[in-house]
Protein backbone atom coordinates (compact mmCIF):
# COMPACT_ATOMS: atom_id res chain seq x y z
CA UNK A 1 0.00 0.00 0.00
CA UNK A 2 1.21 3.30 -0.98
CA UNK A 3 0.82 5.50 2.26
CA UNK A 4 1.93 9.34 2.06
CA UNK A 5 2.06 11.85 5.31
CA UNK A 6 2.74 15.02 3.56
CA UNK A 7 3.57 16.85 0.30
CA UNK A 8 6.27 19.40 -0.40
CA UNK A 9 6.77 21.71 -3.69
CA UNK A 10 9.36 23.81 -4.83
CA UNK A 11 8.77 26.57 -7.76
CA UNK A 12 12.03 27.64 -9.78
CA UNK A 13 12.63 30.10 -12.32
CA UNK A 14 15.66 30.78 -14.85
CA UNK A 15 17.16 33.65 -14.73
CA UNK A 16 17.28 35.02 -18.36
CA UNK A 17 21.07 36.89 -17.36
CA UNK A 18 22.89 33.52 -15.96
CA UNK A 19 20.13 30.76 -17.46
CA UNK A 20 20.42 29.33 -14.09
CA UNK A 21 17.23 27.70 -12.23
CA UNK A 22 16.48 29.95 -8.88
CA UNK A 23 15.10 28.78 -6.05
CA UNK A 24 11.82 30.95 -5.65
CA UNK A 25 8.86 29.63 -3.36
CA UNK A 26 8.89 26.38 -0.98
CA UNK A 27 5.42 25.09 0.01
CA UNK A 28 4.87 21.57 2.37
CA UNK A 29 1.44 20.28 3.96
CA UNK A 30 0.30 17.37 6.01
CA UNK A 31 -2.04 15.35 3.79
CA UNK A 32 -5.42 14.45 5.59
CA UNK A 33 -6.91 11.19 6.45
CA UNK A 34 -9.32 11.19 4.00
CA UNK A 35 -6.20 11.57 1.30
CA UNK A 36 -3.88 8.91 2.70
CA UNK A 37 -6.43 6.50 1.86
CA UNK A 38 -6.62 6.66 -1.82
CA UNK A 39 -5.78 4.33 -4.12
CA UNK A 40 -1.60 4.50 -5.36
CA UNK A 41 -2.73 5.63 -9.01
CA UNK A 42 -5.41 8.08 -7.55
CA UNK A 43 -2.49 9.48 -4.65
CA UNK A 44 -0.04 9.98 -7.02
CA UNK A 45 -1.85 11.87 -9.78
CA UNK A 46 -3.90 13.87 -6.69
CA UNK A 47 0.14 14.83 -5.41
CA UNK A 48 0.75 17.14 -8.10
CA UNK A 49 -2.39 18.58 -8.66
CA UNK A 50 -2.53 19.40 -5.31
CA UNK A 51 0.99 20.66 -5.57
CA UNK A 52 0.03 22.38 -8.55
CA UNK A 53 -3.15 23.96 -7.63
CA UNK A 54 -1.01 25.65 -4.49
CA UNK A 55 1.47 27.66 -6.50
CA UNK A 56 -0.90 28.33 -9.03
CA UNK A 57 -3.06 29.85 -6.62
CA UNK A 58 -0.57 31.79 -4.26
CA UNK A 59 1.19 32.85 -7.82
CA UNK A 60 -1.82 33.34 -10.11
CA UNK A 61 -1.41 37.08 -11.08
CA UNK A 62 2.00 36.07 -12.43
CA UNK A 63 0.68 33.04 -14.29
CA UNK A 64 -2.20 33.65 -16.08
CA UNK A 65 -1.42 34.42 -20.14
CA UNK A 66 1.68 32.91 -19.34
CA UNK A 67 3.32 29.33 -20.74
CA UNK A 68 5.08 27.37 -18.62
CA UNK A 69 6.00 23.62 -18.16
CA UNK A 70 4.90 21.93 -15.10
CA UNK A 71 8.17 19.47 -14.29
CA UNK A 72 7.38 16.03 -12.61
CA UNK A 73 9.13 12.69 -13.27
CA UNK A 74 6.11 10.87 -12.93
CA UNK A 75 4.90 9.29 -16.13
CA UNK A 76 1.93 8.83 -15.09
CA UNK A 77 0.33 12.02 -14.10
CA UNK A 78 1.77 12.93 -17.53
CA UNK A 79 -0.35 10.37 -19.63
CA UNK A 80 -2.99 10.60 -17.47
CA UNK A 81 -3.40 14.47 -18.07
CA UNK A 82 -3.47 14.05 -21.92
CA UNK A 83 -6.40 11.26 -21.56
CA UNK A 84 -9.95 11.59 -22.49
CA UNK A 85 -11.34 9.06 -20.31
CA UNK A 86 -10.83 9.07 -16.68
CA UNK A 87 -12.29 8.78 -12.94
CA UNK A 88 -14.38 11.48 -11.89
CA UNK A 89 -12.38 12.88 -8.95
CA UNK A 90 -8.87 13.19 -11.32
CA UNK A 91 -10.88 14.53 -14.27
CA UNK A 92 -12.39 17.21 -11.71
CA UNK A 93 -8.54 18.24 -10.45
CA UNK A 94 -7.14 18.47 -13.66
CA UNK A 95 -10.23 20.65 -14.87
CA UNK A 96 -8.71 22.98 -11.78
CA UNK A 97 -5.67 23.66 -13.82
CA UNK A 98 -7.82 24.60 -17.10
CA UNK A 99 -7.27 28.51 -17.05
CA UNK A 100 -3.36 27.87 -17.14
CA UNK A 101 -1.13 27.67 -19.99
CA UNK A 102 1.16 24.49 -18.88
CA UNK A 103 2.84 22.29 -20.75
CA UNK A 104 3.94 18.62 -19.31
CA UNK A 105 7.81 17.46 -20.99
Amino acid sequence: MYHMEGLAAILIQKNSEDELLHSIYYASWETTIVERKYISYELKIFVIIKVIIKILKKFRIYLLGMSFKIMTDCKVFAMTMKKKDTCLRIAFWALLTEEFQYTIP
